[in-house]
């Protein structure tokens, strides 16, 4: 259901549940757009969504109290060391890690595990996808990193899979449970 006066669609996420679909986080509204953020200026025509239109949709924040959950388009699947995002390109780094010697050592083992995993030249023909090395994975060993990425390509993979699929309300990925996240926010 669009609704014009709060910029905005209430999707349909579950049988008795909706969530807010900004119309800004659209990923149609700068289609063809060069520009990274795809966020749409307010002077600019905005995309025409329809009732029944089916979309492929992530929670970004759960739905508390009499509000409904905040959904967005720009798919992610964070780990406990990297976020992957399939929308996006390159390898970026938390900006709280200051050490030079490990941005290089992270952006190069970015690039490395792209390459193990045959994303590399993937990426460059479709322009798609991206790592962001998290806080936590500063001075973490290769290996657990690479298993990390590996992880969350492979949820990705399943996704992309599944988005193929005759177009039917359904859950395709659910992100780990709050417990197993507040001890990662804990380590």
């Amino acid at each position: 259901r669009v609704v014009d006066g709060i910029d905005g669609a209430f999707v349909t996420i579950d049988r008795n549940r909706n969530g807010f679909l900004p119309i800004v986080d659209h990923r149609l509204a700068n289609a063809g757009s060069s520009s990274p953020e795809r966020r749409v200026r307010p002077n600019q025509s905005q995309p025409k969504l329809k009732q029944g239109t089916w979309l492929p949709v992530q929670v970004v924040r759960p739905e508390c109290g009499n509000k409904s959950a905040r959904l967005t388009q720009e798919l992610s699947f964070p780990s406990l060391y990297v976020v992957f995002y399939p929308h996006r390109t390159g390898i970026a780094v938390s900006k709280k890690i200051s050490d030079r010697g490990e941005l290089v050592r992270l952006e190069h083992l970015g690039r490395e595990a792209l390459n193990r995993v045959g994303l590399e030249n993937a990426l460059r023909k479709a322009a798609a996808g991206g790592l962001m090395f998290r806080t936590l994975s500063q001075n973490v060993t290769e290996a657990l990193l690479i298993a990390d990425i590996q992880r969350v390509m492979a949820q990705w993979e399943f996704v992309r899979s599944e988005l193929l699929q005759p177009q039917v309300m359904r859950c395709l990925h659910r992100g780990q449970p709050n417990p197993v996240g507040w001890i990662q926010q804990w380590l």
